[in-house]
């Protein structure tokens, strides 16, 4: 979530109530990009948080405008970014166009072709006008007329979903939510049963309906 939204001047920041003696190893094991915070419990009590994982989103203006389960916390993101869009314009907005299409390129060299759509797409939304957002509209136009490269990114997207929903699972499971651990285990399995997460999935959604005897 942070490497989707850090462009858009959007921060990640994650609080454990947690020791940092824990939460530290634990950082560096998973190369967490994001800012994590530890022994956070005066925060959890503020906010009157009692079920976890629980995710705040605040406005520009500082103000909470948003309190849910980090699943729905992009669609939440989005809505917030329609009504305060990064800005775009003038010489640091070219400079900026600049950049996120040559980020967008070097994806395309690499084929990572989902994230190369994707930052081509936001190029030519975010900075429509500049020469950056014609020449990211010609790129769109020039891979969706690839089949083999729209085959590519249908499978990238599955297995970026597919992790994504996974990785919610496990955090579900860790914190007593077994119920709806299954639920996004059963997502994977039922939406994406060809992606490369899918075999996991079925071994832990087998292991928890087991144990909770569902």
């Amino acid at each position: 979530m942070q490497k989707k939204y850090q462009d858009k001047g959007v921060i990640l920041v994650a609080l454990s109530y947690e020791p940092a003696g824990k939460v530290g190893p634990y950082v560096t094991k998973n190369k967490m990009s994001y800012i994590v915070g530890s022994d956070a419990t005066s925060a959890r009590d503020a906010y009157g948080v009692n079920g976890f994982p629980t995710a705040f989103l605040v406005d520009p203006a500082g103000k909470i405008a948003w309190i849910g389960h980090p699943g729905a916390a992009e669609e939440a993101i989005d809505e917030l970014l329609k009504k305060s869009p990064p800005k775009g314009k003038g010489v640091l907005g070219d400079e900026a166009a600049k950049a996120a299409l040559k980020k967008a390129d070097n994806h395309l060299k690499r084929k990572r072709y989902a994230r190369a759509m994707q930052g081509y797409e936001k190029v030519a939304k975010e900075f429509a006008g500049t020469r950056s957002a014609k020449t990211a509209k010609a790129q769109i136009k020039k891979m969706k007329a690839d089949p083999e490269i729209m085959t590519a990114i249908r499978t990238e997207e599955a297995n970026r979903n597919a992790r994504r929903w996974l990785d919610m699972a496990r955090t579900l499971a860790d914190n007593g939510a077994e119920k709806d651990a299954i639920r996004y285990l059963r997502k994977v399995t039922e939406k994406y049963p060809e992606s490369e997460h899918a075999a996991t999935a079925r071994k832990e959604l087998a292991r928890l309906e087991g144990g909770s005897g569902s």
